[in-house]
């Protein structure tokens, strides 16, 4: 109450620091120092970076070399580096969906549901399962998703960690979506105008 603490965003030596105590902590580490140092530059240009680190790790950790306890090239380049790697998972999630409930029916209800879970300027929203069903209703081109497949495609997307259910309210699991992920960005951008009128 007596004085005010600011947090600035960490640093690359900061993230290059991080990176190498995190797998060091579990006999790990990166296959050479000029690769901490790229993902380090790369998270710390990353907006909202904690979040991306977050889960870059996690799909590095997966593609790890857990033999030799060595991070590569080969891993990050698998899940398509720091930036791609919420992308990548997003597009993969996207194309499970499709593979379920058809290609155009996934495409609708799950842009519907994604747009419903943001703000029409763009940012994340928490919502009840009536208020998606709304908002899904509102933002859906074709038509609207129904209770069963709204059930379906958050259960869908809270299995791949994109959307979390808290106290009975959805939301984006991670702020990185909505600059990472080209797909939603664009989603987004055409379907602005129409919520804000």
């Amino acid at each position: 109450a007596r004085s005010v603490e600011l947090v600035s965003p960490l640093s690359s030596r900061a993230f290059a620091e991080a990176l190498e105590e995190r797998l060091s902590a579990y006999g790990y580490s990166l296959e050479d120092a000029s690769m901490r140092d790229e993902l380090a530059a790369a998270l710390a240009s990353a907006p909202e970076a904690m979040p991306l680190f977050e889960f870059a790790l996690t799909r590095l950790w997966d593609e790890a070399d857990h033999v030799h306890r060595k991070v590569g090239r080969a891993a990050l380049a698998r899940i398509g580096g720091i930036g791609g790697a919420l992308e990548a998972h997003a597009e993969q999630t996207l194309r499970k969906l499709t593979a379920e409930l058809g290609p155009r029916v996934a495409e609708d209800a799950t842009r519907a549901v994604l747009i419903a879970l943001t703000t029409p300027s763009g940012t994340r929203a928490r919502r009840t399962m009536d208020e998606l069903a709304r908002e899904a209703k509102l933002s859906a081109t074709a038509a609207s998703p129904d209770r069963m497949l709204l059930t379906s495609i958050l259960g869908a997307l809270g299995n791949a960690r994109l959307v979390v259910s808290e106290e009975g309210r959805f939301t984006l699991a991670h702020e990185s979506l909505l600059q990472q992920w080209p797909r939603l960005r664009d989603w987004l951008v055409a379907s602005r105008q129409r919520r804000e009128l």
